[in-house]
């Protein structure tokens, strides 16, 4: 099963498990560096948001971490 795949099999049973015993999405604690399209709901009173996985579509760039690989010598 490819990556892609895995992942999205994975957090659809994660919405489901929720969603059937809770009656919600997920819930994470709020952090504000992340991106807040992943949010669903405002903190709580203990800042704990509802939260559902979206697809990253923008790429990342690599290049700078590819020149210089993982030498331990330096």
């Amino acid at each position: 099963m490819e990556i892609k795949k895995a992942l999205e099999h994975y957090f659809n049973e994660l919405i489901n498990v929720w969603d059937t015993k809770y009656g919600t999405y997920p819930k994470v604690a709020w952090d504000e560096e992340i991106d807040p399209l992943l949010y669903l709901s405002n903190p709580d009173e203990e800042e704990y948001v509802h939260w559902k996985p979206i697809e990253k579509t923008d790429l990342e760039n690599f290049t700078e971490i590819e020149k210089t690989g993982c030498d331990s010598s330096s």
